[in-house]
């Protein structure tokens, strides 16, 4: 649900007083002055909230520290979240409510340290995937549950993982473990089958291509390094004579190359810089790189490749068969379909890059951007523009930037560029056209690699996540006129 729309509902539907917290001026105080009966806010909010605060404290133990009373003392930041006030007075937050809470679910991230800290009576999490990634994501949830033993994510995997568990061994679920985790999950939550929606049908196709053999190699041999790296069940092995031991990166640079192998070049000794936004779900922390002082920063780099790639050569675009098959496809359905709206999404902003500047030269399309470098006004704008467009405009999205909280409903057809390791992010970004208010036949066109090696690797990584995930979740889910049957742990 949008913030307007809950908002509405709040005001229209039951006549409270609600604030829409956007504005990071407003104080506690002022918030405790308006008596609204519902604050209403984003994830986003929230961590900078509580960033402004920590940063705070920071300064000001430096500025303790130094002794140095001349110096100017750190200004003490407004935060209206992120304030002792709500604890000091006594007035916690009865209720918290979180909507697509899977995007807050693993304990280490900022945002979900952020809301934690928050003095709230009793939280309510709402999503439509609940297990987002692997089973064992369902961990972070229960830091907003209370009264229960599983403080940490390891004492959760030593009572429901299997007994021979370790860090670096295979995190299956089955038999008694799974039970139990059912059992114990039937307390804490309430989770409707998705028929309830009653969406009209939803179509699928696939669109299968080939590299060339020597693509096909390359990403061959990236992918037999990557699979050495995750020791794939045992003891991770160290790939040699490689900078890049980083499993996941070994993965996405074969995907890269395959996508357009200018994305990721075949010897791991040239320069290679993993994109900020790189992949929607952030497996691997290490991703996101910092930049030393004396490099340049992530701005200047992103304003270099753009102006190199707005150099190449038509014969470079057509190095990629993938990407060759991708615009000839989606100029086809703008002139064969030219009232359909169509939206693109792709895991990485640089191939979105390639798509949207060959789009322009090559067939006098113009594509509309929506990712994270793209600023909150302007993403307002980009929606009206791409529901109100005549003739419509292709919209090129990152799964990051648009998986949730996203209204396209009228969006027909969807392309998913790539195979993506998460079932529940490819879901989530379907839903962004395929949802509650869509008229008329959704159409998912999925592209895959039929000779890739990274594709296949992904593809069978995904399916082992879902046959888990099902498995858990089947004796979870039930109609509201249902009456759940508790799991028996008698085996």
């Amino acid at each position: 649900m949008s913030i307007s729309s809950l908002m509405k509902l709040c005001v229209q539907g039951h006549g409270m007083s609600a604030l829409h917290l956007n504005d990071s001026s407003i104080s506690a105080h002022a918030i405790l002055a308006g008596g609204y009966d519902v604050v209403v806010t984003s994830y986003e909010f929230v961590e900078a909230n509580a960033s402004k605060k920590t940063t705070y404290e920071d300064k000001i133990e430096a500025y303790s520290k130094a002794g140095d009373h001349d110096a100017a003392k750190p200004k003490k930041p407004t935060t209206a979240l992120a304030t002792g006030l709500w604890a000091l007075t006594g007035l916690i937050i009865k209720r918290g409510y979180m909507d697509e809470a899977h995007v807050v679910n693993k304990r280490d991230g900022k945002r979900h340290l952020a809301l934690v800290q928050l003095p709230v009576s009793s939280w309510c999490l709402m999503s439509g995937t609940l297990p987002h990634n692997r089973w064992h994501d369902i961990s972070g949830y229960l830091d907003f549950v209370k009264g229960h033993p599983y403080t940490s994510h390891e004492k959760f995997m030593a009572q429901f993982s299997a007994p021979n568990y370790t860090h670096s061994a295979s995190r299956d679920i089955g038999g008694a473990q799974l039970l139990l985790l059912q059992r114990f999950l039937q307390a804490l939550i309430v989770i409707r089958p998705r028929d309830v929606l009653k969406l009209p049908p939803c179509r699928r196709l696939a669109f299968p291509l080939d590299l060339t053999n020597e693509q096909a190699g390359i990403v061959c041999e990236l992918t037999e390094k990557y699979k050495m790296c995750c020791g794939m069940g045992d003891q991770a092995v160290t790939v040699e004579d490689t900078e890049e031991t980083n499993a996941l990166g070994l993965a996405i640079r074969a995907q890269m190359h395959c996508l357009h192998p200018r994305l990721a070049p075949p010897s791991e000794k040239d320069d290679f810089e993993l994109d900020r936004e790189v992949v929607a779900n952030t497996t691997a922390a290490k991703l996101n790189k910092t930049y030393s002082v004396e490099d340049i920063s992530a701005a200047e780099k992103r304003k270099q490749w753009l102006q190199e790639l707005d150099e190449w050569t038509v014969e470079m675009f057509d190095e990629s068969p993938h990407l060759f098959a991708l615009t000839h496809f989606l100029d086809s359905m703008i002139k064969r379909l030219p009232d359909e709206k169509l939206v693109v999404f792709s895991q990485y902003l640089k191939y979105l890059d390639i798509v949207e500047l060959i789009m322009r030269k090559r067939f006098g399309v113009k594509c509309l951007r929506y990712d994270g470098t793209v600023g909150q006004i302007r993403r307002v704008e980009v929606q009206k523009e791409f529901s109100n467009a005549r003739p419509p405009r292709p919209l090129l999205i990152t799964a990051g930037a648009g998986s949730t909280g996203l209204n396209l409903t009228s969006g027909r057809v969807v392309v998913l560029t790539e195979e993506w390791w998460n079932a529940s992010i490819e879901a989530q970004a379907i839903s962004r056209c395929h949802r509650q208010g869509v008229k008329g036949e959704v159409t998912v066109v999925k592209f895959h690699i039929k000779n890739s090696a990274i594709d296949a690797e992904i593809s069978r990584v995904r399916e082992s996540k879902i046959r888990t995930n099902t498995a858990l979740m089947a004796r979870l889910i039930h109609k509201h006129d249902e009456i759940p049957t508790p799991v028996q742990l008698l085996y």
